[in-house]
């Protein structure tokens, strides 16, 4: 996985590794990741995925809004959805094309599930090396709700797997901005799967920044970066959204007045009265305390000048608590069901 480099780029593609050498993704790193998705595999094959049974909490209303496309209505006009198309569009296909039955779109998602593992792993052992992308995997699967959510008709891992995989590239820089095009083209596709992913674009520059192996000589360069990664994902977005013949305009406005709307009624109370639920991470101690020794175990790196990279962890981890505690869309229609 690792090209040989030249002189001149060796310290920033020790910076992007997070250790003082590139690690090498060998036979040996492959096998580790082969375990890790054939045990992904062998959990799924015990789950009820061609039964009619409800798995995933929305996977009604998901599958609601492809089957009302086979008959003819269309998103955003006739069927309210407050998401982009890419998903339900994908789900439709495979209903229409491969199969009518609800195996279909589940396999689906544990593909996706599964491209996010490989992902995760390749993140964690491009920054921490191979046993710590492979408990880093481990935990992923034993996390609460990642069974659930990694077999069922939902949007969560198709979204978040592309968008894994779009900051995987930024960890390993090629040349002609390579890495930058692709990671922008996969941060669209996660985006037109769910809009939720924007609030990782600071991910993606802080990655960007902290790979510079000149600080001050490579701010040029950056910039061209942020700008490469920019154009390529607006372009991939404004396509993938053509191919699902969807209106941008009005998709967009649904999406905005779903989340940042102020709130019209208040028969039902408001988002004030249901604070984030710190609770939440004494519930799930399992994976708490595993995530404070982390943190833990991360402060000796970002004391040295070539670790810089190991501040994404903790960037990743602050930035999605600051924004799900804070927001807080309010959706009367849950209240009501």
């Amino acid at each position: 996985m690792c090209a040989e480099p030249s002189e001149s780029s060796i310290a920033g593609q020790r910076i992007a590794a997070g250790h003082g050498s590139c690690p090498r993704f060998d036979a040996k790193a492959s096998g580790v990741l082969g375990l890790i998705l054939t045990a992904f595999v062998t959990i799924q094959c015990f789950l009820p995925l061609g039964t009619a049974i409800k798995i995933g909490a929305d996977e009604d209303f998901e599958l609601s809004k492809p089957t009302l496309c086979l008959n003819g209505y269309k998103l955003y006009t006739e069927v309210w959805d407050d998401q982009p198309p890419l998903y339900t569009f994908l789900i439709t296909q495979i209903l229409k094309h491969v199969s009518s039955s609800v195996l279909g779109p589940r396999l689906l998602t544990v593909a996706f599930a599964a491209l996010l593992l490989c992902s995760t792993y390749l993140i964690v052992f491009r920054i921490h090396g191979l046993l710590t992308a492979a408990i880093a995997c481990g935990l992923l699967i034993a996390s609460p709700g990642f069974l659930e959510l990694s077999c069922s008709v939902m949007q969560e891992i198709p979204a978040l797997a592309p968008l894994v995989l779009s900051l995987c590239f930024l960890l390993r820089p090629r040349k002609l901005f390579g890495s930058e095009i692709l990671s922008g083209l996969f941060f669209a596709i996660a985006l037109q799967l769910k809009l939720i992913g924007i609030i990782y674009i600071p991910l993606v520059f802080l990655i960007l920044w902290l790979r510079r192996p000149k600080p001050l000589a490579s701010m040029g360069n950056f910039v061209q970066e942020v700008l490469v990664f920019g154009v390529s994902l607006g372009i991939g977005f404004v396509a993938l959204n053509f191919l699902t013949g969807s209106p941008i305009g009005l998709q967009l406005k649904q999406a905005w007045a779903a989340h940042f709307s102020s709130a019209r009624s208040f028969e039902y109370g408001s988002a004030i009265e249901h604070p984030y639920d710190w609770s939440v991470l004494l519930k799930n101690w399992d994976i708490t305390l595993p995530t404070l020794f982390g943190v833990l175990a991360l402060f000796p790196e970002w004391k040295k000048s070539e670790s810089r990279m190991a501040f994404l962890p903790l960037a990743w981890l602050a930035l999605s608590l600051v924004v799900f505690s804070l927001h807080k869309p309010w959706w009367e229609y849950l209240l009501r069901a």
